[in-house]
């Protein structure tokens, strides 16, 4: 990793401050389905109540840069705080109290990890020079110490940033050590990518997060590319506090579009003020998410439409459109401030599609998930009753599949509803039909599909009447000889014995008998519409 050192001005001491008063009286914004990760140095372990409010509010990951592994084992922060020498925690006592105030609610952050390595750094091979005379059983000083590192300081996961030894072998090993503890493992790679994928594919589902470097070192790096690499698991990229919060978000903006990565980074805590820390996570959470879990529902001449709260903050630019991905360039509506709009004076019958973005002083996100809906004007009910070939009253009770399939002009999808019959009369009634024809597919576990023609363009349906016929005992809208098998292996069964079959109860009395037999040999050869 590099870090380019910077001097604290007066300038951004006010800031801080400035920062404080704010965050101190504003209760932590909700987190985003975007991963917001960022790294820090000295501000991490001091956590002072300004750096701590910011990351409350708006970041989901930290991670501690840099614990150190020295050649006998010893680890060391930042390379000034000794923390862990054999097997036992000598750092300072209230680090881990601090470091668990971050996660306490409400609080955006829910994971804390330690990055080892660095440019330069021999951590890694220090590493593999102690698996090789000591291995990583539990009397390793590498699993004594990483034990006593993860439950003092309530690590969460061991964040790889090897730039120098690029050993597979020990690294798979350390990766498995750090997960019998109960840790993650993590990697932060900027160049070598045969190493990278070595690694994570050995060390598999152990592995659940990849920032990559794509600044300094990593410039130019395509997390496309590097997406190819790791077994579906995608990376989450990371920029630099050089660039400006325009150029972070619009990177963000332009990968999440991209390459469908789902969270990223920012380097580091300790070169920025306050104000600056909130809106780089700003900058990540807009471009790469925005706000999140569109949703669309069709009513009567229009559409519903909620969204999630962006973490940034700011208004929200509503796009329609009637095609997949077909959304107008024009925003339908533009700096909305609710999480929610109706769209009305639709169409009967046509899909809408469309696409929500956050917009705030750094500029418009990403769009949320595509949401879709199909309006209706109008809906009716459909009722009537349904026979079961030789199932008497008082047993009718059985569930029914019905299945409404638009034809002519009527638009939408296939409408599916499920009903129980009347016990005794075989009773049913569908509700929430849009107006238009229909095929009406009638289909019960082990009766033959029947269709008929409905139109409730003139409102409710009433008196229909159909009969099925029984003995598809496998379902496949047939009665055949795979039907005749699997009655046969259940004959002469009951609910309680092993090889019952209830499908094979032809006329639901409680037992597969000759009575169900004769049903099935009545319907042989014959199949549903």
């Amino acid at each position: 990793m590099r870090y380019p050192l910077r001097k604290i001005t007066i300038a951004a001491a006010f800031a801080v401050l400035f920062a404080l008063l704010v965050l101190t009286a504003t209760a932590p914004k909700r987190a985003s389905a975007a991963t917001s990760a960022i790294f820090g140095r000295e501000h991490l372990f001091t956590l002072n109540a300004s750096d701590s409010a910011v990351l409350r509010s708006r970041y989901n990951t930290v991670i501690l840069f840099v614990v150190d592994v020295a050649a006998n084992g010893d680890l060391n922060y930042n390379g000034n705080h000794l923390l862990v020498q054999n097997g036992v925690y000598v750092g300072d006592p209230g680090w881990g109290a601090r470091l668990a105030a971050l996660k306490t609610p409400p609080s955006s952050v829910h994971r804390i990890e330690v990055c080892t390595g660095g440019a330069g750094a021999l951590s890694f091979v220090n590493i593999r020079h102690l698996i090789a005379s000591q291995g990583t059983g539990p009397t390793s000083i590498l699993y004594k110490n990483f034990q006593v590192l993860k439950n003092t300081l309530g690590i969460d996961a061991i964040d790889y940033d090897d730039e120098v030894d690029f050993d597979v072998s020990s690294a798979v090993s350390f990766g498995k050590l750090i997960s019998t503890l109960g840790m993650h493992v993590t990697l932060c790679p900027y160049d070598n990518e045969t190493y990278w994928r070595s690694v994570k594919l050995q060390l598999g589902g152990r592995v659940d997060a990849v920032y990559l470097q794509c600044y300094d070192g990593g410039f130019g790096n395509d997390p496309g590319y590097w997406n190819t690499l790791f077994g579906g698991l995608k990376v989450q990229p990371g920029d630099w506090n050089v660039n400006s919060f325009a150029t972070v978000q619009s990177e963000m903006a332009g990968w999440a579009a991209e390459d469908g990565v789902t969270g990223g980074f920012i380097w580091l805590l300790d070169d920025m003020s306050s104000t600056d820390a909130i809106r780089y996570a700003d900058a990540i959470t807009n471009g790469i998410g925005g706000p999140t879990t569109l949703s669309a529902t069709g009513r009567n001449g229009s559409v519903t439409l909620t969204w999630s709260l962006s973490p940034g903050g700011g208004t929200y630019n509503l796009y329609r459109g009637t095609s997949p991905g077909g959304e107008n360039a024009t925003p339908l509506r533009a700096n909305l401030t609710a999480t929610n709009y109706t769209d009305s004076g639709l169409t009967g019958g046509v899909t809408y599609y469309y696409k929500v973005t956050a917009v705030s002083s750094e500029g418009e996100s990403a769009p949320a998930n595509e949401a879709a809906a199909t309006v209706i004007l109008s809906t009716s009910g459909i009722s009537g009753t349904i026979s079961l070939q030789s199932v008497a009253a008082g047993r009718l009770a059985q569930p029914i599949t019905f299945t409404l399939t638009p034809t002519g002009s009527t638009g939408g999808s296939t409408i599916t509803q499920t009903a129980t019959l009347g016990a005794f009369n075989g009773s049913f009634a569908l509700t929430n039909v849009p107006s238009g024809t229909y095929i009406l597919g009638i289909k019960g576990s082990k009766w033959l599909r029947k269709s008929v023609t409905v139109d409730t363009t003139g409102g409710n349906v009433t008196g229909l009447a159909v009969s099925l016929t029984g003995g598809d005992v496998n379902g496949d809208n047939q009665v055949s000889l795979p039907d005749f098998i699997a009655l046969r292996n259940a004959y002469r069964s009951r609910p309680a014995s092993a090889k019952w079959n209830s499908s094979a109860d032809l006329n639901c009395d409680g037992q597969v008998s000759l009575a169900d037999l004769l049903i099935l040999r009545s319907s042989y050869g014959k199949s549903g519409d």
